[in-house]
């Protein structure tokens, strides 16, 4: 048999790396002779780079730069020297999981550190970037980026101010040197992002994220406000309004940020992934036997544009057998009914506490795949 194996991670237990190699072996334990092409798959949030680096002959790059809340901190990104392209992961700098659960609050966290690396990178030569969006913080809506390249967003006493969730509201303009608009100008922007959010209101970044990040129902309202007001400004200086655009509310605006300072290219992630890896040739040749993709919890956030759904769509017209294997499912194989899913394996199905699941995932994931081919 031959399967193509393209989960994502399993937040906060497994990366897509380690869930492939659980898969592996449930498979093997089934068949010995299985072939297998895996692809540790991202949608431009955590393990993005780790995917780049799979598929890419590219050059890690390490530096000191800044997490969330302005802390010193070791940080890298990819850069391709041939063709002038540097890789960057958002998580890398500005990531919820660099944060203790006591530390998380976007009213306090700010993107800087990511400028830190954009701007790093530009100093290199670098003349294409390619951020990966996801697994952030912070919800600044890409200011804290735009601080650190140059750009000066000043209060009502003309004191600079580094953005986060805190004090957007404060900035009361906003001044682009000549040099740092030409610094910006003088490189192709590329976005590679995981969600269909647009920046504000009911499916907005605030009302839709923030409180995964630690935001309480009034720090949310006050992000939601701070955010509209900072948006008036911006739409008189450029005289754009980019905040209907789908996903542009990805990694708490950042997505918004960067298409109006920068007109970035928005790209799904796993679009590119497919078309880096060359995963669409290999699935229209190898006649696999099945698909097995996954995430650690599959919920209706899966069907607005995740690394899973992402897959089935890409996976479906090829007429694969495709399984979902997930920590845990809220949805049932009928909001699957019109791609070819043949089954949603969900590993807390025994019903074991949180805490075991999660330290033994790997175990289970490997459990599951074996039985449920060996009862196929």
């Amino acid at each position: 048999m031959k399967f193509l194996i393209i989960p994502d991670k399993f937040k906060g237990s497994l990366s897509s790396i380690e869930v492939i190699k659980s898969i592996k072996r449930g498979i093997r334990r089934f068949d010995r002779s299985a072939e297998f092409n895996s692809v540790s798959i991202s949608d431009g949030g955590d393990g993005f780079l780790s995917s780049l680096q799979q598929i890419l002959n590219i050059e890690e790059v390490k530096i000191f730069g800044k997490d969330s809340l302005m802390r010193e901190c070791e940080t890298s990104y990819l850069i391709n020297r041939e063709n002038d392209t540097a890789y960057i992961e958002l998580a890398n700098s500005s990531g919820i999981a660099l944060l203790k659960d006591s530390e998380r609050n976007p009213l306090n966290t700010t993107t800087y550190g990511t400028g830190i690396e954009i701007n790093h990178a530009i100093k290199q030569g670098v003349k294409n970037l390619v951020i990966g969006l996801g697994g952030s913080s912070t919800n600044d809506l890409g200011l804290g980026i735009m601080s650190a390249l140059g750009i000066i967003f000043l209060d009502t006493n003309g004191i600079n101010l580094i953005p986060n969730g805190s004090n957007l509201s404060k900035i009361s303009s906003v001044v682009i040197p000549n040099e740092i608009k030409e610094k910006i100008n003088n490189v192709k922007w590329e976005i590679v992002n995981d969600v269909k959010n647009v920046t504000f209101g009911i499916n907005g970044c605030a009302r839709v994220y923030a409180s995964q990040k630690g935001a309480s129902e009034n720090d949310i309202d006050y992000l939601e406000q701070s955010g509209l007001k900072i948006h008036k400004l911006l739409v008189k200086l450029f005289n754009k309004d980019y905040s209907n655009y789908e996903g542009s509310g990805a990694a708490g605006g950042v997505a918004y940020g960067l298409k109006l300072f920068t007109n970035c290219k928005f790209s799904n992630g796993i679009e590119f992934i497919f078309e880096k890896s060359g995963l669409n040739k290999s699935l229209s040749k190898n006649g696999y036997d099945y698909v097995i993709t996954g995430e650690g919890q599959i919920d209706s956030q899966t069907l607005n544009g995740k690394a899973v759904e992402s897959i089935i769509k890409k996976v479906d017209k090829f007429k694969i057998p495709i399984l979902i294997i997930c920590g845990k499912s809220y949805l049932d194989i009928d909001k699957f009914a019109s791609y070819n899913v043949e089954s949603i394996i969900s590993i807390d199905s025994k019903k074991i506490r949180e805490g075991t699941l999660m330290k033994k995932a790997s175990e289970y994931i490997e459990e599951d795949i074996y039985n449920y081919l060996k009862l196929k």
